[in-house]
């Protein structure tokens, strides 16, 4: 099983699009992060640890979850949430398997916590223009007329995590004003 998946990342006074994919496989079970080339150690071990912290059992099979553009450390928190998920769908934990039209941002936290972006309305006019025939897997709280897929509901059966809106909600504000590329 293979499937990509769009993640959105804020980075200096813009947003960027980069295009996670993985793959899982016969072999040594087990998980391996790239990010650019380089090792995903930190982020792997905090995927592991939500994995046996939420008591899911994962088949037992190789996972590869590669990110090859260029992120910045600082952007880089902001793609967590779409490569669990991407982890989490091809260990068919979530309820989703299709996942090349889909749009995500968001951190994921030891505790358990997930906080999706708020996107800004000049954020979500550009979505309508360059992706518009992509989903978007967003907190139930995003008011648009794009197509939104709520994170609450892809995560419903898993009680261990939570959405925590405060944190998107001060980020919103913090990027009003941005413009966007991709």
């Amino acid at each position: 099983m293979q499937t990509r998946i769009k993640a959105i990342y804020p980075y200096l006074d813009q947003y960027k699009v980069a295009e996670p994919f993985g793959y899982a496989c016969k072999g040594i079970p087990g998980l391996d992060i790239m990010i650019n080339g380089k090792s995903g150690k930190m982020m792997k071990e905090k995927f592991i640890f939500l994995t046996r912290s939420a008591g899911l059992r994962l088949p037992l099979k190789h996972f590869v979850l590669c990110l090859e553009d260029d992120v910045s450390e600082d952007s880089l928190s902001w793609v967590e949430l779409p490569l669990f998920i991407l982890y989490l769908s091809l260990a068919e934990i979530l309820p989703i398997h299709h996942l090349e039209d889909c749009l995500c941002s968001g951190r994921v936290y030891a505790s358990g916590n997930l906080h999706s972006l708020l996107y800004p309305q000049s954020f979500l006019s550009f979505l309508e223009k360059a992706h518009a025939e992509d989903k978007i897997l967003a907190s139930s709280k995003l008011q648009t007329a794009h197509r939104v897929f709520p994170l609450e509901m892809l995560f419903e059966q898993i009680p261990y995590f939570r959405f925590d809106q405060e944190a998107a909600v001060t980020l919103k504000e913090k990027m009003r004003r941005q413009t966007f590329t991709r």
